[in-house]
């Protein structure tokens, strides 16, 4: 049996194991028509005059089985979304940069399968900010929304105290929503029942409604890097499995299945031991820890690390479930091979394997790329 005479279905089934079908839709027109729905599943739309171009050339068909959209959102193109989105039934997963030309008409698109969602606006000018209103009244549209990411989300003057800044102006026009009325303030987003997974970065979290609200989710995974990430954790601590951190903010209240915790690259290393060694931490059931650091912070984290195992030692108490610690230097950073890095690293290496810790990523990070080990980290 060919290619040609397969039955529709098998057609199917071979494309959608297919990474990318381009090549395989030019055999023929029949072939093309089988890899319609994988052409057109994931939909990436990098400059200003791809996404009119979509909806200028694609037959709305071909739309109806696309599941996941990236748009770097033009100016004055919010219609133009909305139109796309229409068309996109079975769409699964979002993700929107300068999510600040975002207008209240996007509360009009009906997305009932969609249970990714990232937003993100990074405008150093305050231009067009993205305003919590539109985001809480967006999200709470969702009905099967698990994960949500949010970067560069401007408190409304609405909400904010006075003399707060900066704040978004004249986003009054939102209307009201059904259960939250008009306090569509960013921590309503924890009454997101089906919410499962938070990111939220370059946000202020010092709204005191984190500590009031009623929560109605179950975070798993939550990622914050303001200084009041601790008013959040706060509130989601018994459900949450996996933190991670870029600010010295430890839970305050019990993580009693918390078994993995992560810092980013801009977590600062003397804030490291601190962190870990709070009465939080130290009694939850972590397993594991991951850490990112820049290259020119290496030794100071492996050394922050060292230091802080070694005090662990004497209280087996905390930390009693601790199996695995990994470090990993940002992409794009040189590995440093100064002894000092080196040394640091050695250490860590010594220490881990006296406490019989897992530490493979560090491993790997002594070697050189023919796989010789390098000095001083023996």
């Amino acid at each position: 049996m060919s290619w040609i005479t397969l039955p529709l279905e098998l057609k199917y089934a071979v494309v959608e194991e297919l990474d990318d079908a381009r090549a395989l839709s030019q055999v023929n027109r029949l072939t093309y028509a089988a890899c319609l729905r994988s052409l057109y599943k994931i939909i990436k739309l990098k400059s200003p005059a791809s996404l009119h171009a979509l909806l200028g050339n694609v037959p709305a068909s071909y739309l109806t089985q696309t599941a996941s959209i990236t748009v770097d959102l033009p100016s004055n193109a919010c219609g133009d979304l909305c139109s796309l989105l229409s068309l996109t039934p079975r769409l699964k997963s979002l993700t929107i940069t300068s999510a600040g030309r975002l207008t209240p008409s996007i509360l009009a698109v009906s997305l009932p399968h969609l249970h990714t969602l990232s937003l993100t606006h990074i405008d150093p000018q305050a231009l067009n900010p993205l305003s919590e209103r539109l985001v809480v009244a967006f999200c709470s549209s969702l009905p099967s929304l698990t994960s949500l990411t949010l970067n560069g989300v401007t408190r409304s003057a609405l909400h904010a105290p006075p003399l707060f800044f900066p704040v978004v102006r004249n986003d009054d026009n939102i209307p009201p929503h059904p259960v939250f009325g008009t306090d569509l303030a960013l921590p309503q987003i924890l009454r997101i029942a089906s919410l499962n997974s938070l990111v939220i970065r370059d946000t202020p979290l010092s709204d005191a409604r984190w500590e009031t609200v009623p929560v109605a989710c179950k975070i798993a995974h939550v990622e914050l890097d303001g200084p009041d990430a601790d008013r959040v954790l706060a509130r989601i601590g018994p459900s949450v499995q996996h933190v991670s951190l870029g600010v010295s903010a430890p839970p305050r209240a019990p993580c009693p299945v918390l078994t993995r915790l992560h810092t980013t690259p801009y977590f600062p290393p003397d804030s490291l031991a601190p962190t870990l060694s709070s009465p939080v931490l130290s009694s939850s059931p972590i397993s594991r820890v991951d850490m990112e650091c820049f290259a020119d912070d290496l030794p100071d984290l492996c050394n922050a690390v060292s230091d802080f195992l070694l005090v662990r030692k004497e209280t087996p108490q905390c930390w009693a479930k601790l199996e695995r610690v990994d470090i990993r230097v940002l992409q794009g950073d040189d590995m440093p091979s100064d002894d000092e890095a080196l040394e640091a690293m050695g250490r860590l290496i010594r220490v881990c394997t006296e406490l019989k810790l897992s530490c493979d990523s560090l491993r790997a990070l002594r070697k050189w790329p023919d796989g010789r080990l390098r000095a001083r980290t023996v």
